[in-house]
């Protein structure tokens, strides 16, 4: 995937959610209740996931679960993702779009 692919999904993915990835104690989860995901769980395919990525940042995941997302990303990507994470975990979802918009122009636009 090019870091213009794995952006779009994820905005993609999170603007049609509208909502976090969490559990009753607000802890963001790559899978959680009624079928959510997070930024980084939607490019886990279900095939893939296995639920003791639970807990793990991106880096850790892929050390853990380097076939995980079924292409190896790059540092460049690694760090987008990263920054993706950020957004669905620390963000309102009502931001999500404006911020989304800036990370565009930080890592893809240009």
């Amino acid at each position: 995937m090019t870091d213009r692919e794995i952006f779009e999904k994820v905005r993609d993915h999170l603007l049609h959610q509208g909502k976090q990835s969490v559990v009753h104690d607000g802890e963001c989860r790559y899978r959680g209740p009624k079928r959510t995901k997070c930024a980084v769980g939607c490019l886990i395919p279900d095939t893939n996931y296995d639920p003791k990525m639970e807990g793990h940042g991106v880096n850790s995941l892929l050390k853990c679960f380097p076939d995980c997302f079924g292409f190896e990303p790059t540092s460049s990507q690694v760090s987008l993702l990263r920054v993706l994470q950020f957004c669905h975990d620390h963000k309102d979802p009502a931001t999500w779009a404006s911020y989304l918009d800036q990370v565009w122009h930080r890592h893809i636009g240009g």
